[in-house]
């Protein structure tokens, strides 16, 4: 079983600050703002609990089974359909290429990120409904979630070699920055945790496919799962998060702040899984777990992230 490594933000060059007040001053203040917000989300998450994880009950549906155990599944969407969607973005993700390639700099996740207005997009939202009904997701989600799910938002994201090499250097032959670890993280959304991105440009592992450490979507206690998500959510003023009591100072994105040799980043890149291969183009995972993406070596990726609500 793994266990998540967690960095010593403390000592972190990031996050490093005057100190200009007490340390329990700053405990205070984090605090102050810290537990309203993990108490709703701990309470939001008690009441939905756990997805089924269906260790000792295999359900017969390969998929099911494969999210249960590892939290990732790779599938394929129909060409027809696949067709459809192609159509309906070419025009947004070649916009975003633009605004990439005329951004000086380091881009911003905005700059390489839009959403699919609803009202300006119903078409794309009505293909890529029926592209995941068919190939099983949303009867994989009411299996998993105990609950059935639609479609919420639809987001664009390109990552091309050039962004990739501005944001994190050279990248090497097993696909990974100089900081093995960087960007490993889970997702701030509380609920429903499933979520879907399908590959809209060829991807293979010199494009940056999604990489995921299966097994560890249900590793973190109930606690401690929130308490990330929490200051995902919150990102409060670097003295206040490092101020807050052991239990509380853990964060959704820690990748960027570790060494890389910790035993549990070890083990856990000796797992990780690159998210790709013939004719797969939908990953469908448990955002819970360990994942990233986007380290492109040559050529661009671009995706369309799929995000649920309840029906």
């Amino acid at each position: 079983m793994f266990v998540l490594p967690n960095p010593d933000y403390r000592r972190h060059p990031k996050f490093a600050f005057p100190d200009e007040s007490s340390e329990a001053s700053r405990e205070a203040d984090g605090l102050s703002l810290f537990l309203p917000a993990f108490t709703r989300s701990y309470e939001s998450w008690l009441k939905v609990g756990y997805p089924d994880y269906g260790s000792d009950t295999p359900s017969g549906q390969p998929v099911l089974d494969e999210i249960q155990r590892d939290g990732v599944a790779l599938l394929t969407v129909p060409a027809e359909l696949k067709a459809r969607m192609a159509d309906a973005t070419a025009a947004t993700f070649a916009g975003i290429e633009e605004s990439i390639r005329a951004f000086a700099g380091r881009p911003k996740f905005r700059h390489m990120n839009v959403m699919f207005e609803r009202s300006e997009h119903g078409p794309l939202y009505k293909v890529v409904n029926q592209a995941l009904d068919a190939i099983g997701v949303y009867e994989v989600a009411r299996g998993y979630l105990r609950t059935p799910v639609k479609i919420r938002k639809l987001f664009a994201q390109v990552n091309n070699q050039d962004e990739t090499a501005r944001r994190y250097g050279p990248i090497d032959d097993d696909g990974l920055p100089a900081l093995k670890t960087d960007y490993w993280h889970i997702d701030s959304d509380v609920w429903p945790c499933l979520k879907v991105l399908i590959y809209m440009s060829e991807v293979g592992p010199e494009q940056g496919p999604m990489r995921y450490v299966p097994g560890t979507h249900k590793v973190l206690t109930s606690f401690e799962l929130i308490a990330r998500k929490t200051n995902d959510t919150l990102k409060l003023p670097v003295p206040l998060f490092v101020s807050l009591p052991d239990a509380f100072r853990v964060h959704a994105l820690f990748g960027p702040y570790l060494n890389g040799d910790e035993p549990e980043a070890l083990a856990m890149l000796s797992k990780e899984r690159v998210l790709c291969g013939p004719g797969k183009d939908v990953v469908l995972f448990d955002n819970n777990g360990v994942h990233r993406g986007g380290f492109v070596r040559s050529g661009s990726r671009h995706i369309i992230q799929c995000l649920f609500e309840p029906a």
